[in-house]
């Protein structure tokens, strides 16, 4: 698109006001400032909606060149801006709400997304508000997705890299500040009045264009700063506002959707929105809404008739697909990966959290990787902190309290629903997937697995990363403990909900990880149809160990997360069973244990000469290597032993029953030693004990086990590859 030698302004600027002087005092100075040097390619109309408040004699006397564009009463925001646009001589409309105080240069980052292609609708601006400690609930980087019946409308913030860009896609561009192609606009008719008086009409112009194939852009660049709803909150409460914008949305779907499965999917559900909808005010503002939006029920069909025949790009591949984002990515070979996390990925906590760092951490080499996860005390903010080093854009949630959550007939397991199903996380979560950046979102844990659920049908590749499948840790439960047979009932229960829960939560996914092949095994005996594949932990390993302690004599060491219960069930086992066994023939020997959050069992065993209950430490390795023999006498749980490949990275002897080495490449005699009776482990241990050769042996080949197999450059390599040959399968 030219502007060149032509008679008309290039720009005209509607700024639409209503009994505004106030905020015309500090609004069109700015503006005034920024066009300086530019008469002649623009032009200013101060569309007055028949103020009463002095706004046309202040506009007369202090800005004169500007024309002020009378109307004897309110028309309200669609009606005032399109009759300012009909008389507008511009081949561009920048609509400015009274409001919008601007940036010196906001203007030329909104031209030139016009002189780059002819299919451009709008740009844009960026929006901040003026107290800069609030959430910015308005950024301009906007997004709409269908969510199970209703349209959800939201604002994201910007990552570094769309700051630095020229224009980004979006789903709307905001009313209150954005320019519009005029012919475009005027050719769809301009804003609609049925949402009259306000809300929703920018949204539905965008719509309209987008369903057309034209462009809707954000200029990043372009800044302005809004009085959020300075001139609506003046005049309507709170709840005219909550009702009238649930109004709106529904006028939205009845005007635009021509989609017969989805507007059937919206009739359905209506009625279950109005009387549940996630908490009990958004049903009464639904049901006020309906009541607002049925009157215009037919108007708005013949609206969504009238631009079928205009239609190329259908409700389903912009609202489902999110084809309006097409462009985003640069790189075709490298992904945009987003990690759900249920605890903050770092060293030092749990192997669970220390496998999400290390992965996320070598992913983050070759693709665009961002975490969305929680935290539990605000002092792990300087954990995000370091993730930020690497990934593209980290987003926490402070996970506090217990959360309602649907559960009919109790067929879930509650309790980790209410923990995890916080209403910040559910809503961030949408958004982020809602954007359509990711080619790939990873789900780590049972936990945050379920919360898919809530993304609707996004056009992505999901992962679920399952460290331990937990029906199959409650039949050990039932096969370990022994309370009686109404106590066997209740384990019988439990084990089949949660059997039929991650059965359903793995069928929403395109790829389940398990640790082991054990864990494989206990969900495709179950459904065969699931693809699900073995990925094992890695560790750091090392091969200078000079700057280790050397080892101390008939010293023991277990490392564990004692909020995990089968860490817990090991040491009080462990202690009360088998370490009295080794006291008899080594009566000098000590016990360590090392891990965080002990609770009062484990504190219980401390009595600071024979057993030392650490807590958490920084480093666990100088431990491992002062322990003569490392143990994992585990009876519960499923998943891999991240522990033992500690030990292994350090040249340790390791201890184990069956279960704490399944999963890995452990070979009884070779590279570990495995014992399953108290008695027996007990002579194990000693056994090492007296014979420094073996444990040099044992120590050595678990190393070479640690380096051949679980390096964490050999497991970011295979998880790469799980990667590529998901989105192969995709397309």
């Amino acid at each position: 698109m030219s502007f060149d030698g032509r008679e008309m302004a290039r720009v005209s600027i509607v700024v639409l006001n209503w009994n505004g002087k106030e905020l015309l005092t500090e609004s069109l100075p700015a503006l005034h400032q920024a066009l300086s040097g530019m008469e002649g390619l623009r032009e200013v109309i101060v569309a007055d909606n028949g103020s009463t408040d002095g706004s046309r004699d202040f506009v007369r006397t202090s800005f004169p060149e500007f024309h002020f564009l009378e109307f004897n009463t309110n028309l309200g925001f669609a009606e005032g801006n399109n009759r300012a646009a009909l008389s507008a001589r511009g081949e561009l409309l920048l609509f400015l709400n009274n409001d919008m105080v601007v940036d010196r240069d906001f203007l030329p980052p909104l031209l030139r997304p016009f002189t780059r292609s002819g299919d451009v609708f709008a740009v844009a601006s960026q929006v901040f508000f003026q107290d800069l400690t609030k959430p910015r609930e308005e950024t301009g980087k906007t997004t709409a997705w269908w969510d199970g019946g209703i349209v959800r409308f939201a604002h994201q913030p910007l990552t570094p890299d769309e700051e630095d860009a020229e224009s980004i896609p979006i789903f709307w561009a905001g009313g209150g500040a954005a320019l519009f192609d005029r012919s475009k606009f005027l050719e769809l008719g301009g804003f609609r009045t049925i949402y009259s008086p306000a809300y929703v009409e920018d949204a539905d112009v965008s719509y309209r264009a987008l369903k057309r194939g034209w462009k809707v852009l954000l200029a990043p660049k372009s800044r302005v700063v809004h009085k959020h709803r300075s001139t609506s909150s003046r005049t309507m409460s709170p709840e005219h506002l909550e009702s009238l914008i649930a109004r709106n949305r529904l006028l939205f779907v009845w005007s635009n959707l021509t989609n017969r499965q989805m507007m059937m999917e919206h009739l359905l559900t209506l009625p279950l929105r109005c009387l549940w909808s996630g908490e009990a005010h958004d049903a009464f503002w639904w049901r006020r809404g309906l009541f607002q939006a049925l009157p215009l029920w037919r108007k708005a069909r013949r609206l969504a008739k009238t631009e079928f025949a205009e239609t190329l790009i259908s409700d389903r591949d912009l609202l489902v697909r999110g084809v309006w984002r097409k462009g985003q990515r640069r790189d075709p070979n490298r992904f945009s990966i987003l990690f759900v996390c249920p605890y903050v990925p770092k060293l030092g906590v749990h192997a669970g959290a220390a496998r999400m760092y290390e992965i996320i951490k070598g992913v983050a080499y070759h693709h665009d990787v961002s975490v969305l996860t929680f935290i539990e005390r605000e002092d792990e903010r300087e954990a995000v902190e370091q993730l930020k080093e690497f990934c593209r854009n980290v987003r926490v949630v402070l996970r506090e309290g217990w959360h309602p959550e649907r559960n009919f007939f109790l067929l879930k397991p509650q309790h980790r629903l209410r923990e995890f199903a916080h209403p910040e996380m559910k809503r961030i979560l949408q958004e982020e997937v809602a954007t359509g950046k990711y080619d790939i979102v990873q789900y780590e844990y049972l936990e945050m697995a379920y919360l898919k659920r809530y993304t609707g049908r996004a056009d992505t590749v999901s992962f679920f990363t399952h460290h331990e499948v937990q029906h199959r840790s409650i039949l050990q439960e039932m096969q370990v403990v022994r309370n009686g047979t109404l106590d066997a009932i209740q384990r019988r229960v439990q084990w089949m909900k949660m059997l039929n829960f991650e059965l359903a939560v793995a069928r929403s996914f395109d790829t389940v990880i398990t640790m082991t092949d054990a864990d494989r095994r206990a969900l495709t005996e179950y459904d065969p149809n699931l693809h699900v594949v073995v990925h094992e932990t890695g560790v750091h390993v090392s091969p200078d160990a000079k700057e280790l302690p050397p080892e101390e004599p008939r010293s023991i060491v277990f490392l564990g997360y004692f909020k995990h219960l089968p860490n817990e069930d090991a040491m009080v086992y462990f202690a009360g069973e088998v370490f009295p066994h080794i006291l008899r023939n080594f009566p000098d020997a000590t016990f360590t244990v090392v891990g965080a959050e002990p609770g009062h069992n484990i504190r219980a065993l401390h009595d600071g000469q024979r057993i030392i209950v650490t807590g958490r430490v920084e480093d666990v390795r100088p431990f491992l290597a002062r322990g003569s023999v490392f143990v994992v006498p585990i009876r519960l749980g499923a998943g891999i032993r991240g522990k033992i490949l500690e030990a292994w990275a350090v040249r340790r002897p390791v201890v184990s029953t069956t279960l704490g080495c399944s999963g890995i490449h452990a070979k009884n005699g070779v590279n570990i030693l495995i014992a399953d009776q108290p008695l027996q482990f007990a002579a194990e241990v000693c056994r090492l004990f007296e014979d420094s050769a073996l444990r040099r042996k044992l120590g050595d080949n678990g190393y070479e086990t640690a380096r051949q197999h679980y390096a964490w450059p050999l497991q970011i390599e295979k998880h790469l590859r799980f990667y590529e040959e998901a989105v192969r399968r995709s397309r």
